[in-house]
């Protein structure tokens, strides 16, 4: 998971209790089931959730799952594109 290996080189991984990958969530993006997974497994309204992407799909459905913001990866000074 591309995101966890961002977060691991950057030291921040620790301060994230879910991190979910396609492999954990039925829909694919743009729809938002993996970020309102994502809220329910942390038992926070997704109005009050920060989702971390890549890509323009990825936005979509931060977007669609009603998130507070989105915040994107490759802004990270440790982001490698695979």
């Amino acid at each position: 998971m591309q995101v966890k290996k961002t977060l691991e080189a950057a030291g921040l991984h620790k301060y994230f209790k879910v991190m979910l990958g396609p492999e954990d969530y039925k829909t694919s993006k743009p729809s938002p089931g993996g970020f309102l997974r994502a809220a329910e497994l942390l038992g926070v309204d997704p109005k009050f959730c920060v989702g971390f992407e890549d890509a323009e799909f990825g936005f979509q459905a931060i977007q669609n799952a009603n998130y507070l913001m989105g915040i994107d990866v490759k802004l990270m000074q440790s982001y490698e594109q695979t």
